[in-house]
């Protein structure tokens, strides 16, 4: 079953998106943009994230059993908010 959670964003989200790269790259994890939709995978996380605002709603769709949703929570939150 997916989980959720919501990640606050800069107001300037958009104009760091390079920098946010660089923070998930940081974390080997593979990142898609289309818009204020994104999708990311790595270390057996698949997730997507929906940015209305400067909310991001983030959906675990699939997760490695010992991983546990804070953990993931932890790395997405880092790798948004990259010297945010």
């Amino acid at each position: 079953m997916a989980e959720t959670f919501t990640v606050r964003l800069p107001n300037n989200w958009r104009n760091r998106w390079a920098e946010m790269l660089q923070g998930a790259k940081k974390y080997n994890f593979k990142v898609t943009r289309r818009g204020n939709n994104i999708s990311f995978n790595g270390y057996g996380i698949e997730a997507s994230i929906s940015i209305s605002g400067n909310l991001a709603e983030v959906t675990i769709d699939k997760k490695p059993a010992l991983l546990s949703k804070d953990y993931i929570v932890k790395l997405v939150s880092e790798f948004l908010l990259k010297n945010g």
